[in-house]
């Protein structure tokens, strides 16, 4: 039998010919014991992600409320992604704008004299809650939560407000596909639309399809029991005149042509699940066996009955004295023919330990995360624990990456068309063409440095690494702390001078 793309046996008139060689003897035969009963058939990343995304986007988010280790994911995620926050440091193209160096780092002082001003206030959030860099934050925990988050730039003034630029942070589920008035059918507006995202007839993202309110909010403030048209609004993906993004879609891509993306957990949702119930089951267990436990044995069952009515309040103000009673220091006389047997269960068991590592241990690797940071315990050596740190950053580089390039960079090449175009910013040529404007643009992020055990040994490799040429001052910065190395030694040079000023010399 042989089968076709789409999962089903083709006929002997198709023209699929049987090949009883490689993969058909392995990993695609339909024949061995072991794949009897697995369903492997799957269908388009429309068909695998989106049709599925609402169902494991909710179960993500309640295992967040549920299970301590998931929890502490992504805690630990977006402590060492984004800490207290991703800094740019400005990097012009000095050859190509024709900069001296004292005039590059006059323009780098002026443009974060102004981004500070707008990154550091709440006025850039457009809810008014959040500063830029509690925004970044947000933005990765929902997108990890979630599987995407959606951030659009509208532009609107506030009272004493320096800077129109806002930043709105939308939810996933608010982006969706249009319903008719009655809530039950999609409505065909003759383009493909689908998980909220329009695309065009080559698979170019044309415009997002967002609701109003939240799709999931029980609130009649926030929810109509109107589905019709004007429920939603159409924004295009990018400017019609500008070519500048209007929404940001945060995602990891990890098929052709998806749209939408995938919880962060979802490879194993049905694990932490499972490990979240058995680790609450030995923990009530062993709080039960915290509690006295007895099994009474009597000839006359009715009689125990009885008494045991008698320990829960079942009976009030009795005068038999051989009634059951519990209780601190007490001692009890069984009737004639009862007799008493305590129960101590041992809880919990001598595998618990070991079965929640070693299902922890497998559970870290489609995470991103090696066990002895998933579980926040360093009891190996310095060389394992400093390889497992290794391998966290490295997926932590990749995460932040991403965030750079979908976030923090268009929010900052918003900033300054804006800085520019109100003279904030000093940037001839900044509006004549891409290429100049570009070369005002160009930035590095720092973020929180790679997590450290011994910092001594730190600092020296770094210093090695200096010496033999392999990195620069400014690398080392950045990887050591997420430091700026020019604004470090701007510092220590007042600090000098500070200090002279009060009869301290530092030793060279």
């Amino acid at each position: 039998m042989i089968i076709g793309l789409d999962g089903k046996p083709l006929s002997s008139k198709q023209k699929y010919r049987a090949r009883a060689s490689g993969f058909s003897n392995s990993a695609a035969s339909i024949t061995k014991p072991v794949f009897k009963g697995w369903d492997w058939s799957g269908g388009s990343p429309d068909d695998d992600i989106v049709a599925n995304l609402s169902i494991i986007r909710q179960r993500s988010r309640q295992l967040t409320m549920e299970a301590p280790i998931i929890a502490g994911l992504y805690k630990t995620l977006t402590t060492n992604v984004v800490g207290d926050g991703l800094r740019p440091e400005p990097t012009p193209d000095v050859d190509y704008l024709n900069m001296s160096p004292e005039d590059a780092r006059k323009w780098k002082a002026d443009t974060l004299r102004f981004w500070k001003i707008f990154a550091e206030s709440i006025d850039c959030d457009a809810y008014r809650r959040d500063n830029f860099y509690e925004l970044t934050r947000l933005i990765l925990r929902s997108q990890l939560e979630s599987g995407d988050c959606f951030v659009t730039l509208p532009s609107f003034s506030r009272t004493n407000g320096i800077f129109d630029l806002k930043v709105q942070v939308i939810e996933s589920d608010c982006v969706c596909d249009p319903l008719d008035g009655a809530g039950t059918e999609y409505i065909d507006l003759g383009n493909d639309i689908y998980g909220g995202v329009e695309l065009s007839e080559y698979g170019e993202v044309l415009a997002y399809w967002f609701y109003t309110g939240h799709p999931l909010a029980h609130r009649k403030t926030y929810r109509s029991n109107s589905y019709d048209r004007s429920r939603w609004t159409r924004i295009p993906a990018f400017g019609e005149e500008t070519g500048i993004q209007n929404v940001l879609h945060l995602m990891e891509t990890v098929r052709p042509n998806q749209r939408r993306g995938i919880p962060l957990i979802a490879p194993v949702v049905e694990l932490a699940l499972t490990l979240d119930r058995y680790m609450k089951a030995e923990a009530i267990a062993a709080q039960i066996q915290a509690m006295f436990t007895l099994i009474i044995t009597s000839e006359n069952p009715e009689s125990v009955a009885g008494e045991m009515g008698s320990i829960f309040g079942d009976t009030t103000g009795s005068d038999d004295d051989s009634f059951v009673e519990l209780g601190p220091g007490i001692v009890q006389y069984a009737r004639p023919g009862e007799s008493v047997t305590p129960v101590n269960p041992s809880r919990p068991t001598t595998s618990f330990e070991p079965f929640i590592n070693s299902v922890l241990q497998q559970a870290g690797p489609s995470l991103g995360m090696p066990y002895e940071l998933l579980v926040q315990k360093f009891d190996s050596s310095y060389s394992a624990s400093r390889a497992a740190l290794n391998m966290a950053s490295s997926n932590f580089k990749v995460v932040r990456s991403g965030l750079v390039k979908d976030f923090c960079q268009p929010v900052y090449d918003a900033f300054m068309d804006e800085a520019v175009a109100r003279g904030y910013i000093d940037a001839p040529g900044y509006f004549e063409n891409s290429i100049t404007r570009k070369a005002y643009l160009k930035t590095m992020w720092n973020g929180p440095g790679i997590p450290q055990i011994d910092p001594v040994k730190e600092v020296r490799a770094y210093q090695m690494a200096i010496d033999a040429g392999l990195t620069s001052r400014s690398q080392a910065s950045r990887l050591y702390n997420g430091s700026d190395y020019h604004q470090n030694i701007a510092e220590l040079g007042l600090e000098r001078e500070e200090a002279k000023r009060h009869g301290i010399i530092f030793e060279d």
